[in-house]
Parts: C-alpha cells; structure tokens; sequence
C-alpha cells in the first residue's frame, strides 16, 4: 500500500514540473481586436495612433495587402479576451468621438507593427500589479513572435471596409458635392449672386410701331408761327421707330435673390455717327425656385423693372423728295414677369411686359420749303400702338461666371439683343 502510494504521489510531482505555466498561452489562442481605421500612408496612420493613445488604448499598426487595393496601414485597438469587451471599448470610443468607425475581429494573436515604424504605437507597459498577476483570461503581453502565416490572417481582408479604405472615392464624392453646392447657390434665376458684380456688352436693335398722338408746326417766315396740325389715322401710322443701342453694363447683387443692374452707351438708327448718350438700369427679384441638385434643372419665377432713355439724329428724304434732318428723344419703361427653367449650364426663360414708351421727333425739312418760309419744323409726340408683350430667351453659361444671352421680343416691339457678361 505504501508503495502504491509513493508511486502516485512520483507521478503527481512529475506532471506538475513538466506541465507548462498557468499564465502561458498557446499560439493558436485568439483574441478581439478593433479595426478602427485604414490609411494609404504610415505617416497618415501613425497621427492616428497618436490621437488613439490620449484615450489610453493598446494600438497597433499593421501594412496588409487589400484585395484590389493594394497595400494599406490599418490601424487596430486591443487585444481584449470577449467580444464584449471589445464592444464596451468600441462605444466608450465612439461617444469620446475618438474614432467614427470600429469593426470586432477575431485574431489568432496581436498583430506586429510594421518594420521601423515612425512612432512606436505598438508599445505597451502593463503596470507592476497587472504583470504580477497571470490568469489564462489575461490578454497576452503587446510585444509577440511575428504573427500567423498570411493564409491564416486571409479573413481579416473579408471585413468591411473602413471610410479610409475608401478615402479616393470619398474625395471625388466630396468635389462633386462642392461644385453640386456651388451650381446650387448660383441658380437663382437669372440674378447675380449676393455680393457679386457683374459687367459685359450688350447690342440691341429695336423696332417700335408707333401712333402720332400730337403734330405741331413751327413755321418761320421772319416771325415764327406754331400751329397744331391734324392728322388722319393713316397719317397717325406711318412713323414707326427704328434704332439700335450699343451699351456697357453692371450689376451687382445684394442677395441672391436680388440684382440692381444699369447701362450706359450710345443710340442711333443706321450710323453710329448719328448716335446721341443712352443710359438706363432698374432692379431684379427672384420670387421662387424649386429646389435644385447636381445637374437637375430648377423653375424660377422673377420680377424685373427697368427704364432706359436716349436720343440720337437721322438724315432722311421723304417719298415726296423732301429731304429732312431728324432729331429724337426717347424713353421708355418696361415691367416684366418671367418664368424660366434654371440649367447649371444654360437659363431658358420667357415671360410678359407692360411697356411704357414715348418718343419726341423733331423733323426738320433741308429742301424745297415754300416760298418766303426760312424754316419749317414739325414736332411729333409718338406711343407705341401695344402696350402688353412677350419676350424669350436664353443664356448660355460657358463658365460658372462667364455667359452670353440671347433675347427676342415681339408684339409691343421687335427687338433682338445679345450680350456677353462675367461675373466676379
């Protein structure tokens, strides 16, 4: 009995000094980690650890080849023994906001750093305490043999990808919502944008079917005679008003949504010698605008008030051979509701007018005055014969700020305008 008892207690103490550490782990024990975060760079992933490390974290960088995408630095959290561990970190970071982004794997052991790394993130000092104390549930220490062969960390590579892995793709989505923000702000209408000037070129030729309301004579034959003449209604019709303006103009706008614009240039029927000082402007708002996104075209709908007055002299004969010197003065005012559809790259819109116009005609006769007459004038006062129209048109964004416009207009006159603009 003796002997069967000191064989046992033989083979007991035999097991104990061979049997390994009750803190040793074997190769094959896994372990949670965070993938928090991916970069192309190891300096990019590195300034990542570094913000990682004030929240006092194990990190570690590791270079692995993404399928399709090369090679990336991602950056890890842990090791921590259950997953729920690992969940508990993961929303403690969250709500600290120190990453955005945390996927749990399971590995066989911690990963290594990368060769000669700029920063030593992967570097851990457990305190005194924890290293005295050895548990087989304890995390394994930071600094291990080179991790499993890459068959074997090939999973890993199937996780989701971080927002950093996708960081090109990223850019490009954010360029496009910087110019879709940009093409967004600039559609309002037609108006320039608040603070925003605008100046370009503009030519228009206008014809105006006109009514003599009033014709006065003034005849000198040593003393001056002023008398009204009457006229029949085909008489009253027979003066249309032609001329072309050639101007400079500016705007600027205050708002979005409001523009005040102006022009200054010259005036004039078939010579620009002729031609006499045109100037005008008025004010611009837009009343509404659906919304607007990416390439997708918007409606509008505007108001607009303008004047413009002038003057300019023309030499012409008459069907009777009377030759004649023309003088005239000009105004007119035109208010304008349009509806249009608003393009990143071009406006089309049209609308109507209420047109306001009056024109005073001095018309001097050169030739054949009749006997004992040294001078005769006859003074027309002119309105238009419609005073509602139409117009359309369209303009063409070959920049964001720079444009050329094309306008007709029909029934209350005849005009065609083009202008080219920038805007800065």
């Amino acid at each position: 009995m003796k002997s069967q008892l000191r064989h046992c207690l033989l083979v007991l103490a035999t097991f104990v000094f061979i049997s390994p550490p009750g803190n040793s782990e074997s190769a094959s024990a896994t372990y949670y980690y965070l993938h928090v975060a991916s970069f192309r760079s190891e300096k990019s992933a590195a300034k990542s650890v570094k913000h990682l490390k004030r929240n006092n974290v194990n990190t570690v960088i590791r270079k692995e080849k993404v399928a399709n995408k090369g090679d990336w630095y991602r950056v890890y959290v842990g090791p921590y023994p259950t997953r729920a561990k690992a969940e508990e970190v993961s929303r403690k970071l969250k709500d600290k906001k120190a990453i955005t982004y945390a996927s749990i794997q399971k590995k066989d052991a911690l990963l290594t750093p990368p060769a000669e790394p700029k920063t030593e993130p992967a570097v851990h000092k457990p305190d005194k305490a924890a290293a005295a104390t050895t548990s087989r549930s304890a995390p394994p220490p930071v600094v291990v043999p080179a991790p499993k062969p890459a068959a074997r960390q090939a999973p890993a590579t199937t996780k989701t990808a971080a927002p950093a892995e996708q960081k090109t793709a990223a850019g490009k989505a954010k360029t496009e919502q910087k110019k879709s923000a940009s093409i967004v702000k600039r559609l309002k209408g037609r108006n320039a944008r608040g603070g925003q000037v605008a100046i370009g070129y503009k030519h228009t030729y206008t014809e105006i079917d006109t009514v003599v309301t009033s014709r006065t004579q003034i005849e000198s034959t040593g003393t001056t005679t002023i008398t009204d003449v009457p006229l029949t209604d085909a008489e009253k019709e027979r003066f249309p008003t032609s001329m072309h303006l050639d101007t400079f103009i500016f705007g600027y706008g205050f708002t979005d949504f409001f523009e005040v614009f102006g022009e200054v240039g010259v005036s004039y029927d078939d010579s620009i010698s002729d031609a006499g000082l045109a100037w005008g402007g008025g004010l611009r708002l837009n009343l509404f605008q659906t919304r607007a996104s990416g390439n997708n075209p918007a409606f509008y709908g505007a108001l607009q008030g303008e004047y413009y007055s002038g003057e300019f002299e023309k030499d012409f004969t008459s069907a009777q051979g009377n030759k004649f010197r023309r003088e005239t003065e000009w105004q007119e005012a035109t208010a304008r509701a349009e509806i249009g559809l608003n393009h990143p790259r071009f406006n089309l819109y049209g609308g109507g007018t209420y047109f306001y116009y009056r024109e005073d005609t001095d018309r001097q006769q050169l030739n054949n005055l009749p006997p004992g007459v040294s001078s005769l004038t006859l003074k027309d006062q002119l309105e238009p014969q419609n005073e509602f129209g139409a117009y359309g048109g369209v303009s063409f964004f070959f920049t964001p700020k720079f444009l050329i416009n094309i306008e007709g207009r029909a029934i209350d006159m005849t005009a065609i305008s083009g202008s080219l603009e920038y805007r800065f």
